[in-house]
């Protein structure tokens, strides 16, 4: 064991003569102190294994950013179209008559009646309603089920081809009508009459005289 009184005794005199300090080497021991010196590393820090950020995050990388939220669809729905739609594609032809007849030429219209029918609705809510009497060009009214469609001509050549007259009766046709349910419609179609050509008289004797009004109906349904 170094004596302690020697070590002191030699720093006191190294101090007087040449003003050395202790050296590196040098310790100096005091009895019953302990010893509280922090040992540095060549860089001067603590030598505690590890730096700051190691000890926050036990060395570790960060952690990323969570996931971000989805961004929330803020679109507007369209609204729900709860107006009236009729069925599209094959329908039939049922109750054909005529419920006015100032013209006296209902056999010739109502005869050998073709009972298929087709009906093709679009986005704007017209419909095509083909049928043995003609294609009409239909519009659904705003909101529900009536309707009306364009008027259209007929051409009746009976006076022509059968009898060789010089006479074309022409019927102009106004269909309306309303739908009961989606599969199922009635037509009221007034037609008003007149003829043309050098033999109209001999036509009107047997008819009645021009222009005249009829009115057909009828009811359809989806096959």
């Amino acid at each position: 064991m170094r004596n302690p009184l020697f070590s002191i005794s030699f720093l006191a005199a190294c101090s007087n003569l040449i003003g050395c300090g202790p050296g590196p080497d040098v310790v100096v021991e005091h009895p019953d102190q302990e010893d509280n010196s922090v040992v540095r590393d060549d860089d001067g820090g603590d030598d505690d294994g590890g730096n700051d950020d190691d000890q926050d995050n036990g060395g570790n990388e960060p952690d990323p950013d969570p996931d971000p939220e989805p961004e929330e669809d803020t679109a507007v729905p369209e609204p729900e179209d709860d107006r009236f739609w009729p069925l599209e594609g094959s329908w039939f032809l049922v109750n054909v008559e005529m419920t006015l007849d100032d013209c006296n030429m209902g056999d010739r219209v109502i005869i050998d009646v073709n009972p298929a029918a087709s009906l093709v609705v679009a986005d704007d809510r017209s419909f095509t309603f083909n049928n043995h009497f003609g294609i009409d060009q239909c519009q659904l009214d705003v909101e529900g089920a009536p309707f009306i469609c364009d008027t259209r001509q007929m051409r009746d050549e009976t006076p022509r081809t059968d009898y060789g007259l010089d006479a074309t009766i022409l019927l102009d046709v106004r269909p309306s009508g309303e739908f009961y349910d989606e599969a199922d419609l009635h037509v009221d179609a007034d037609l008003t009459a007149t003829c043309t050509g050098s033999q109209c008289g001999l036509v009107s004797l047997f008819t009645s005289s021009f222009p005249c009004e009829m009115t057909l109906t009828l009811d359809a349904s989806a096959n």
